[in-house]
């Protein structure tokens, strides 16, 4: 097993463990499907691009590494990376409210949005974030805001995408509208400047899970932009903030490479070193690095039979729980975790629950004998996955578990069955998994949880306004809430028992329930 990873993915005792809890369990316990993400390998992934890339920076330049949060933007794995004091880029209105009720610094985000209704520019431009340009026409809608500091993002016309799908410049049809083409850039500084905005920034991004092949076609768009701030120069324009963007590679076959980390990072900075330019800060924006292996998607065989001359098993998720293969083209591994060390193998056509000839996974995939009931993990499953969910079918959305290495506790977030996100969770922190009296009815309400270690949790049932359990059990329902304008936001309890700060939204009536005497005995 190729992706085997100490204290992460491991085989103990011939079983399959994921950050030392056995996978199996997990599944049990949890029902399927369900994605597991170890928050533990998302700080280490950061950690190593951060001290990597700070390893070569040049004095007097500030390096900084701004987590793309759009490959996934779980409140979890954000108050985790919070924690290290990283930056944050967003790249829609709501993105950015997530983080700033969180208590992420604004100097510390940047917001790259395409479209993002213009009834939204007003919080943008107020918010306090760096925002990168995109095109003229969000010039002329910000420039009421003016004087406002700014970035804008450049199409150097080179691209460093894994495939079509995922190039993010040059001329093709899809990656034409990303950023503002290096025949225009200097029109779009010397426009920004006559509004009256700040244009302090350049930015670019110009493919996603690219690798070492890629190096010199990005190596050649670093260049460009290095020529492009020193032509701004000429136009009494200083850019102070250079981000090159992101789109490091990860590895989802054993036949792909690492991404090659030092070779890239020293190469950016012997470039900046090269053009003679000095920046207060030079940033990267890597998403995909820093989640996609943290997380499994875990499912079930429901079907294993032969049609029409074809070997089938059929898993209880679909393109609508696992996006990321069909948009993308990026084929994952998938392995059978109940029969994984049996001999006997077989070659099986992988396809999921939904009513549509498109949903399958592996055409052709050799696997251990399987049968129905084994369970299946899916890998890499933490970027571009669990972010991409769809209600299709009206399938339920999955649980999603976030376990920590070497912790034998774990919290569990689930989503609310009535708005189709996460927001409605409280909070059980130090809880042991044989310690849950859960209720788990079926696939469609695994949102119903009791007490548990003196927490009480939400019993919360589709279509209800949002309810909290006091600790008599009377249930308190908040009237006059629609379930589509629930905000309340995770709890996170310190090891005293007291929320967090800033963790607290202030837009749910609910909140006047939310304090320790109501939840914890």
């Amino acid at each position: 097993m190729w992706f085997k990873t100490k204290d992460h993915i491991e085989i103990k005792n011939d079983r399959l463990q994921f950050a030392e809890k056995d996978i199996e369990t997990i599944a049990e316990e949890f029902s399927t499907p369900i994605y597991v993400c170890n928050l533990s390998r998302v700080k280490e992934n950061y950690k190593r691009v951060k001290n990597t890339f700070n390893s070569y920076a040049l004095q007097g330049i500030d390096s900084k590494i701004f987590y793309a949060m759009k490959a996934n933007g779980a409140k979890e794995i954000l108050h985790s990376l919070k924690k290290l004091d990283a930056n944050i880029e967003v790249t829609s209105p709501l993105e950015l409210k997530r983080v700033l009720q969180l208590g992420f610094d604004p100097k510390r985000i940047i917001f790259t949005g395409i479209g993002f209704g213009l009834h939204n520019i007003k919080f943008i431009a107020q918010s306090g974030v760096l925002i990168n340009i995109d095109s003229f026409s969000q010039l002329e809608s910000f420039k009421e805001f003016a004087p406002l500091d700014i970035s804008i993002r450049l199409n150097p016309g080179i691209t460093t995408g894994f495939n079509e799908r995922l190039e993010m410049s040059g001329e093709a049809l899809g990656a034409a509208k990303l950023g503002i083409h290096k025949d225009r850039i200097i029109e779009a500084y010397t426009t920004a400047k006559e509004y009256g905005l700040n244009p302090i920034g350049l930015h670019q991004h110009i493919g996603s899970n690219w690798f070492s092949n890629k190096l010199p076609n990005f190596f050649n768009a670093v260049n460009i932009a290095l020529d492009i701030a020193k032509e701004l120069k000429h136009h009494e324009i200083e850019i102070k903030h250079l981000n090159l963007g992101g789109g490091l590679g990860v590895r989802s076959t054993e036949a792909m490479q690492e991404f090659p980390l030092k070779e890239y990072c020293k190469g950016i900075w012997d470039l900046i070193k090269k053009s003679n330019l000095s920046f207060d800060s030079v940033s990267i924006e890597p998403g995909r690095y820093i989640v996609a292996d943290s997380s499994l998607l875990l499912t079930t065989a429901n079907m294993v039979e032969e049609k029409g001359g074809h070997q089938y098993i059929g898993l209880d998720c679909g393109f609508n729980i696992f996006n990321h293969k069909f948009l993308y083209g990026i084929e994952p591994e998938i392995m059978n975790v109940t029969n994984f060390n049996d001999k006997e193998m077989d070659s099986y056509c992988i396809v999921g629950y939904l009513g549509e000839s498109g949903d399958v996974f592996k055409e052709k995939l050799t696997l251990p004998k399987s049968n129905v009931g084994d369970t299946f993990a899916i890998f890499p499953a933490g970027a571009y996955c669990a972010s991409e969910l769809a209600n299709y079918h009206l399938q339920p959305l999955p649980l999603q578990l976030f376990f920590e290495s070497e912790q034998k506790s774990f919290d569990i977030f689930p989503f609310c069955k009535a708005c189709q996100k996460n927001c409605c969770y409280i909070g059980a922190i130090n809880v042991l998994p044989s310690e849950y009296d859960t209720i788990i009815e079926n696939t469609g309400r695994r949102d119903v949880f009791k007490k548990v270690n003196n927490y009480y949790l939400i019993d919360k049932k589709e279509g209800d306004p949002c309810p909290f359990l006091k600790k008599d059990g009377f249930t308190c329902s908040i009237q006059d809430i629609k379930p589509t304008d629930c905000k309340v936001w995770p709890l996170y309890f310190n090891e005293t028992g007291e929320i967090e700060k800033n963790t607290i939204s202030t837009d749910c009536p609910a909140n006047k329930f939310l304090t320790p005497e109501y939840i914890k005995e």
